[in-house]
């Protein structure tokens, strides 16, 4: 999602921009740079990811007079290349869509932590739930860290950023239709994440990272 300036006080643009500044460098040094530079097919996975969440994000539509509702995109990206190089791609994605449709700059901080580090987070957070607790199964991985990761991605993404408007004294920055509209979209979140994790878990194995065939096939 996309918020106007108008929405957040100047302060919690500012705050708000330098945790995502801070969560930034923490990705920065953890980020895998010597696979990513000694693996020529990942490199083209980071520059695909970028492209294709910056069209992606292109198809927006407006769900309150100052908020832009799209779809994510993140958690496919992040069983893809990880969590540190999610993060910094969606970032990234965030500065290209900024520059395309001429946004404030000065949000860009806080778009990229509602727009990429929030559900890159929960979608990392939902696949260590499964290697942990879930079933040693194929469809496990596909529904569960897929289309569950999707959804439950843009539902943290709307409850943090009504947390932020609470707190920051923006109560009404959504109607009560808007609301609803934001689970909805739940659901094509979901739905779009799990079936590119699928295809690929199905015919690009090696392309996700976070996937393991050993693992989720012997334990069928």
């Amino acid at each position: 999602m996309i918020i106007a300036p108008s929405l957040l006080p100047p302060a919690a643009v500012l705050w708000l921009g330098l945790l995502q500044l801070a969560i930034l460098g923490v990705c920065i040094w953890r980020a895998p740079w010597r696979d990513l530079i000694s693996v020529p097919r990942r490199q083209h996975l980071l520059f695909g990811a970028l492209i294709a969440m910056t069209l992606l994000w292109q198809v927006s539509g407006r769900i309150a007079p100052q908020v832009h509702l799209h779809l994510l995109g993140i958690t496919s990206v992040t069983l893809m290349l990880g969590l540190p190089l999610t993060i910094l791609v969606g970032s990234a994605a965030c500065a290209i869509d900024a520059l395309i449709v001429h946004r404030d700059w000065a949000l860009i901080g806080a778009n990229a932590l509602f727009n990429a580090t929030v559900p890159a987070l929960v979608s990392a957070a939902v696949l260590t739930a499964i290697l942990r607790y879930g079933p040693r199964n194929l469809f496990a991985y596909m529904l569960g860290a897929g289309f569950g990761g999707g959804a439950l991605s843009m539902l943290a993404v709307m409850l943090v950023m009504l947390v932020i408007f609470a707190l920051t004294g923006q109560t009404r920055a959504f109607d009560d239709w808007a609301s609803a509209l934001l689970l909805l979209a739940m659901f094509p979140e979901g739905f779009i994440n799990g079936a590119v994790v699928s295809s690929l878990a199905v015919y690009k194995p090696h392309w996700l990272r976070s996937y393991d065939d050993h693992y989720f096939l012997d334990g069928v």
